[in-house]
């Protein structure tokens, strides 16, 4: 088993859009680059599977490669797609002045338009930030009162909901600095307005070094399960699903997000796979192999002959006791016909590091496991 030496820091992970929303859990860009760079051709069509925040998405549109991602929650889909579209400077400057403009005479009605269904709400964001985000809300949602044009309505609309989204934990009460929902002893007093303004400032100077591209990028809001892609779509697919017992993104990584934006959490949740979130039950791993042996079957079904993916996983812990999850996860793709052409380890470091996973603070697990697979021709499903 061949070892990947991996020491950059969080700062090299910065460049591009790629820190346009921080995204907890993703893969380090640097990372997918030396992978696509040693793996993927430029001649490939790709797809980034259970994209999350779109970091392979971003690395093929900087190589100018046409990339296609997928992904069963909404905000997801809403991120990866605002990495990747290039927008007219002048329009999104225009909109800017006319936030500006907007929060120098709100309308009365805007601090009230909105407020989620989130259990204790006056307990994750006090009432000022509660008005806040509902002002900001208002804003995004009725587009006469930002100068887009109909060419460029939906794009900014998309770019002005991730960095809404993009301020809402900071804003709240909660630990800004970890994956989990803590609630923090003093109330946060980060003013919502002053940080979208900031926030889109950032933005707009993040999109401005996207080069313009020819290619094709496409995010679809699906279930990695069962896709609308036809047969044989794709040279290359870089898969990182959640790691088990570790987060789940619907309930509680991005809860506050999804609930500001009036998405609704327990319909995302029916179509993820089995993250085993806060169990005990060792059991509900033989169910998340299930589930990720259904989407390596679709993997499988993508692939061209000859094409490869790789996966990007972990190994998990449940109090004292190792869990085989990586094992597991390569048995279930070779069920589904997938090849087993590479198994490597990446030591983790940085802020991707020792995923804690175990009611002990001493058992932490230190390591990624990359796994290549291929897809050889007339390697039949089990």
């Amino acid at each position: 088993m061949d070892t990947i030496l991996y020491k950059d820091s969080n700062k090299k992970q910065d460049y591009a859009t790629h820190p346009m929303f921080r995204y907890f859990g993703k893969l380090p860009p640097t990372l997918v680059s030396r992978l696509m760079d040693e793996y993927c051709k430029s001649t490939d069509a790709v797809l980034d599977f259970m994209c999350g925040s779109g970091t392979t998405l971003v690395e093929s549109y900087l190589r100018g490669i046409s990339c296609f991602g997928v992904d069963v929650n909404p905000l997801s889909v809403m991120i990866s797609r605002a990495k990747i579209t290039k927008i007219d400077t002048g329009c999104l400057h225009g909109v800017c002045d006319s936030f500006q403009s907007f929060l120098e005479a709100v309308p009365p009605e805007a601090y009230t338009y909105f407020r989620p269904k989130t259990r204790n709400l006056d307990y994750w964001f006090t009432e000022a930030a509660q008005s806040k985000l509902s002002a900001i809300k208002y804003f995004i949602e009725h587009g006469e009162l930002w100068p887009a044009g109909d060419q460029n309505q939906s794009a900014v609309e998309n770019l002005l909901f991730v960095t809404y989204a993009g301020i809402i934990r900071k804003v709240s009460n909660a630990s800004p600095r970890t994956g989990r929902i803590f609630h923090c002893a003093q109330a946060s007093t980060y003013d919502a307005f002053d940080e979208m303004k900031a926030k889109l400032q950032s933005n707009i100077a993040l999109i401005d070094r996207l080069p313009p591209s020819a290619q094709t990028y496409e995010v679809l809001c699906e279930d990695a399960r069962k896709t609308s892609f036809p047969n044989a779509s794709f040279n290359f697919i870089l898969n990182h699903p959640p790691y088990f017992a570790l987060y789940k993104y619907s309930s509680d990584v991005l809860r506050f997000e999804l609930e500001w934006m009036g998405f609704d959490r327990s319909h995302i949740a029916r179509g993820e796979i089995e993250d085993g979130f806060k169990t005990t039950n060792e059991q509900l791993l033989d169910t998340y192999a299930d589930d990720m042996k259904a989407v390596f079957t679709e993997m499988h079904r993508l692939m061209k002959d000859g094409a490869l993916s790789c996966v990007v996983v972990s190994d998990s812990k449940l109090r004292e006791t190792q869990l085989p999850v990586v094992e597991k996860l390569i048995c279930a793709a070779a069920d589904a016909g997938l090849s087993l052409k590479s198994h490597m380890l990446r030591p983790v470091s940085f802020a991707q590091a020792s995923y804690h996973k175990s009611a002990n603070p001493n058992i932490r697990t230190t390591e990624d496991h990359v796994l290549l697979f291929t897809k050889e021709p007339g390697l039949q499903q089990k």
